[in-house]
């Protein structure tokens, strides 16, 4: 929950400097900014101690408190893991939604707002970063509470609700006043994509591979998102978002049907060995939490 929220207070000091500089110096400077933001970012990278963790170690088992196993799973046993397509499947249709609505919702906002849809657009922008970031925290503890399954099914329903109201509405202000609720669901995947890939991996380690697999569905899901939506926008944009919520409908209905809940609890073995994508090597002995 905090590098999420560190995340999204970044994203939001970002995009007030941009809305500032697009609104007095001109709307190319802020291609300029965004270069020059990057900087920062490349020392505080460069100033990360290289390390190599050792190839026994399983880093997603430690940080649960339990044993690694003495070697990483293999890969297969992660690819057939029936919830990592579900999960998968659930974050393509996840962005399928709600990559297009930003930009059709800065569309409106440019015809309507005239000369401050600069600002418009930043708060946009900004306002749902700040949310995000109060709301990271307590969506990381609540996901440790009740569980992963029943915090996304609240808050990914945000998402289809978000696009529903801005189709219907082209005033500049009720849509900052909608955006917010973006701030509701993409906080709660930011926190959310990283600790199921870690559930997902705590046996067998392949937290790199399980988090660019999500990736590529999320990947496929924003670019389909913007190439449907501006297509059938250019036709009927009330028409455009529908489609979105829609999306972000059936997002919500396949956490419902298809994910159970990932979250080890208290007393649970590590791994069953019903599952292949959880068993613990030969040799290995299942060890409990340690708080």
């Amino acid at each position: 929950g905090r590098n999420a929220s560190f995340a999204a207070v970044g994203n939001a000091i970002a995009a007030g400097l941009m809305g500032a500089v697009g609104y007095w110096v001109s709307p190319q400077a802020t291609f300029f900014l965004g270069a020059a933001l990057a900087v920062p970012g490349l020392l505080a990278l460069m100033m990360i101690e290289r390390t190599e963790p050792a190839a026994s170690v399983n880093t997603a088992a430690l940080a649960e408190g339990e044993r690694a196993p003495r070697e990483m799973g293999r890969v297969w046993d992660l690819l057939r893991d029936r919830r990592l397509f579900s999960f998968a499947v659930c974050v393509a249709f996840f962005h399928l939604s709600n990559a297009g609505i930003l930009s059709l919702a800065a569309g409106q906002v440019t015809k309507d707002a005239g000369n401050i849809a600069e600002i418009v657009i930043a708060a946009c922008i900004l306002l749902p970063q700040l949310v995000g970031a109060v709301l990271s925290p307590h969506v990381g503890r609540l996901a440790e509470t009740i569980g992963r399954r029943p915090v996304m099914l609240v808050t990914f329903a945000a998402l289809p609700l978000r696009a529903a109201l801005l189709a219907t509405t082209t005033n500049p202000y009720l849509i900052v006043a909608i955006q917010l609720l973006d701030g509701i669901s993409s906080a709660s995947f930011g926190v959310m994509m990283p600790l199921v890939a870690a559930d997902l991996t705590r046996v067998s380690g392949r937290f790199n591979l399980c988090m660019g697999i999500l990736g590529l569905a999320m990947g496929a899901g924003a670019s389909f998102s913007t190439t449907l939506a501006g297509t059938v926008a250019d036709r009927s944009p009330p028409l455009a978002f529908v489609l979105l919520a829609a999306a972000g409908l059936v997002c919500v209905l396949l956490v419902w049907l298809l994910m159970g809940d990932t979250r080890r609890r208290n007393g649970a073995p590590a791994a069953s060995l019903s599952d292949p994508a959880r068993r613990e090597p030969a040799g290995s002995v299942p060890a409990g939490r340690t708080d």
